[in-house]
Parts: structure tokens; C-alpha cells; sequence
């Protein structure tokens, strides 16, 4: 593990800016200066990370992008409308306001933690050869498109069932029923499907047969945004994007991706008003979807205001959070998911239709010891970016894929959510990996390595 001497510099200057701002956060007593001072921090550190990655081609840059999506953005909305209220945490209720020694907290943790992304994306860890068998791209192409029918009948009927038990919400207010009625083969060859898919485009090495059936994969995925899984389909989508992008060495435009993420945001809200049943409202399309994206930063300030209430609970909080892709969130009592606690001491009513405010790393590695576990916890996911942004190629790289599919919905998740991912994804891409060697051998007789 090694740092550039040229980055040592470049993160002394930074350090020298944004540590004492972020410290100054602790004793400023306006909400406007607190409010203004945290967003210049954000902005900054996440411009860097951008400029040292060779135009954001570490993952490091889309985790600090995704930061401050979820926790930032309502900082940016009170930049450019001061009357927006930035603390608060509206769930169908009376919106609860916070104290300024919460908001001080909240802030210090949230520009402490882009630090922690920042400074890790410098180190480079040294590349480790693994031999692994030669397969080409094209086998495990074969195995997307024989599973493929699998993945669609399963979306098509999570549609249907949608349509017909009132929308969108009816995914979390019914106990997974969506999830059992379409049968355990079908979801199991579902997953059997997108492993393949994964296992193919990191290993696909002609960049133009990538992109052509990465658009294609994207099409067809589009039946969970019209499901309503708005999050998991852009994260997805995004991500096919970065993979592609360092493929060729081509980072991001700062200017250009102007029109890509307008299309985006206004997607974003249209899937949102039609999933929750509401009317489509057509101004204010940036302000929406900043506003109801930034609900994560009152989830962090609810941690450190109630404290003494959840800090019990913490180690379950985790904990439980390893089992959330084989069970429904309502089959979890009191005291074993934040986000189903928070939500129900909010507005039951609401919890028990199916809405939420889903969780946040920050939150949750607060609830554990504080400040020090925040800092430890996110230095943690800084060096795991780091190390995975070597491996975008071969096996290694579908796992870091994986990984990272989680890792970057971090500030709108829990902690352990990556590792909660690699379990259920793992023993797809170990099947559709087997299966393809097999055949290799029955084809080829022989496999070489390296």
C-alpha cells in the first residue's frame, strides 16, 4: 500500500483547507454558516476525488457523488432557497426540527466521513496476480441469454402483482407475498441470470460488444423502474456506465454529464409521483428530487439526537441486516432494524402501509460508539474502494462489482448492505462459473490459466 508523492502533496493542501472547517463546524451557532461551511467541505473534497482519479474512474468518486446526493443535497437546495427547511424529517407527519448540537454533530460526521473517502482513494494497493481459468466473454454471454427468460418472467409478474395490489408500496406492505408467489427456481434462476451478466462484462474485453449488449441489459432491466425499484435500477445503471468507462479510460465529464443526470432526476421523480400514487408535478423538478433524495441526512440526525434511544440496539442493527435479502423487512421485530424502528417511532400508521426512511451507514456506525466508530467505520469502506479498484476484470472483478453495487448506496443503507449483497449474489456467479467451465472442458478438453 503506497501513496504518490504528488498526491502527499495534494492531500496536505486539502487537509489544510477542510480539517479545520469541518472542526469549526463543532462551535459555529448559525444555522446558515453550519449549513454553508458543510457544503463548501462536500463539494470540495468530492471535486478532488474527481481530479485525482482521472476524472472520477476510482469508485471513491461515485460513493462521494452518492454521498452527497443522500446526505448533501438538501444543503445544496438551502443554497439556492434559504427558506427551504433543511432539518427535518417529514414522513406524512408534522416534520421533526433538530437542535443546533445535533445539527453541529450531523455535519461534522458527514464532512469527517468525505474526508476519510478522499484521503483513502490516494493509497494504491499493490496489484495481486491471480491465475484464473482463460473463458471467453462469449460463454458467459450464453449463460445471460439461457437464464434471461427467468429474470424477465420474474419481473413481469412483480409488475402484475404491483398493478393489482394497489402499487408500488404494496413490495413492502404485504411480507414479501410478491416474493413468494413467483416461486423459489424462478428468483433463484432470476439471480442465475444477472450473475451471468455480471461474470460477462468483466470479463468482455471488446469494448464495442460491451456496449452494445450492457444497453441492451439496461432496456430490459427497465421493468424494475417501472416496478418502482427507482434506486436499484440507477445504481445499476450507473455502474454498467463506470465499469464501461474504465474500460476504455475514459472518465467523467464534469459539463457533460449535465444532460444525462437531468434526464435522470426527472425520471427519478415522475417513477416516484406514479409508484406513490400521486400527481405528476412538473416544475420544480431539481427542488423535488434534491429534497426527497436529502431525507437521508435526517436519518444521521435523528441517530445522534436519540442516541441513548437506539445505541441498545446498534449491534443488532447490523446484524440483522445480513438476512434482508431472504426476508421481508416486516418480519423483523422491535430492536433489530433501524430503519423499521425509525420509521414506526415516527409515523406507525405509515410503517404499517409500507413506507420508510431507510437507513444510513453514518447513522448506524454512530449508534455503535459515536464519532470514533463513524471515522474507524468509513476509513474501513474508504480502503475497501481503494483495494477493489484494481480488479475491474475476471472473477475478481465480478466480486468487486458486487461489492461495489453496495457499497456506493451506503449513505442510504445499512453498513453491512455490501456484504449482504455478495451473500446472495455469490453463490449464483459460483454456479454460472462452474457451469462454464464445464463446458469448457467438455469443449475444449483442457483449460489454460493465467
Amino acid at each position: 500500500m503506497t501513496i504518490a508523492t504528488n498526491n502527499y502533496r495534494q492531500l496536505a493542501l486539502v487537509s489544510i483547507i477542510t480539517l479545520p472547517l469541518s472542526i469549526l463546524l463543532l462551535f459555529l451557532s448559525e444555522e446558515c454558516l453550519l449549513n454553508g461551511v458543510a457544503l463548501f467541505v462536500l463539494l470540495l473534497l468530492t471535486f478532488m476525488t474527481w481530479r485525482s482519479s482521472d476524472r472520477g474512474l476510482h469508485p471513491a468518486f461515485l460513493f462521494q457523488a452518492f454521498l452527497l446526493l443522500f446526505q448533501g443535497a438538501r444543503l445544496i437546495v438551502y443554497f439556492f432557497d434559504t427558506s427551504d427547511t433543511v432539518w427535518s424529517l417529514d414522513l406524512f407527519v408534522k416534520p421533526i426540527l433538530y437542535d443546533l448540537h445535533t445539527i453541529r454533530i450531523t455535519l461534522f460526521l458527514l464532512c469527517a466521513s468525505s474526508y476519510c473517502i478522499y484521503a483513502t482513494s490516494l493509497l494504491k494497493f499493490k496489484y495481486i496476480q491471480i491465475n484464473t481459468p482463460v473463458i471467453g466473454a462469449r460463454w458467459f454471454l450464453l449463460a445471460f441469454f439461457i437464464f434471461l427468460p427467468f429474470y424477465i418472467y420474474k419481473n413481469v409478474f412483480y409488475l402484475y402483482y404491483v398493478l393489482n395490489h394497489g402499487g408500488y408500496i404494496a413490495i413492502y406492505a404485504n411480507n414479501g407475498e410478491h416474493i413468494q408467489s413467483v416461486g423459489v427456481l424462478i428468483r433463484f434462476a432470476s439471480n442465475l441470470c444477472f450473475a451471468a451478466y455480471i461474470l460477462y462484462i468483466v470479463h468482455e474485453e471488446d469494448t464495442s460488444r460491451l456496449k452494445k449488449w450492457m444497453i441492451f441489459f439496461i432496456i430490459v432491466s427497465l421493468l424494475e423502474l417501472v416496478i418502482g425499484l427507482r434506486g436499484k435500477y440507477f445504481v445499476f445503471l450507473i455502474l454498467n456506465v463506470f465499469l464501461y468507462k474504465r474500460k476504455v479510460n475514459k472518465g467523467f465529464k464534469l459539463l457533460a454529464s449535465v444532460i444525462p443526470i437531468g434526464i435522470i432526476i426527472i425520471t427519478s421523480i415522475i417513477v416516484a409521483q406514479v409508484r406513490e400514487n400521486q400527481t405528476i408535478v412538473t416544475d420544480n423538478f431539481i427542488k423535488t428530487f434534491l429534497s426527497s433524495q436529502g431525507i437521508s441526512l435526517g436519518v444521521t440526525a435523528v441517530a445522534v439526537r436519540d442516541y441513548d434511544k437506539y445505541h441498545p440496539y446498534s449491534v443488532n442493527y447490523l446484524y440483522n441486516q445480513l438476512f434482508t435479502p431472504f426476508a421481508s423487512q416486516n418480519n423483523y421485530s422491535k430492536g433489530e432494524l433501524f430503519a423499521n424502528d425509525l420509521t414506526f417511532d415516527l409515523n406507525p400508521v405509515a410503517f404499517r402501509a409500507g413506507f420508510g426512511t431507510g437507513s444510513a451507514f453514518i447513522a448506524e456506525l454512530y449508534l455503535l460508539y459515536g464519532i470514533p466508530t463513524v471515522i474507524i467505520g468509513t476509513l474501513i469502506v474508504g480502503l475497501v474502494l481503494s483495494l477493489i479498484s484494481s480488479y475491474s476484470k475476471g472473477v475478481i472483478g465480478a466480486v468487486s462489482f458486487i461489492i461495489l453495487m453496495g457499497i456506493i448506496y451506503l449513505p442510504r443503507s445499512s453498513y453491512l448492505d455490501p456484504i449482504a449483497s455478495l451473500i446472495k449474489l455469490l453463490i449464483p456467479c459460483i454456479i454460472v462459473y462452474s457451469m462454464v467451465v464445464a463446458c469448457c472442458l467438455v469443449v475444449y478438453r483442457k483449460i489454460s490459466f493465467q
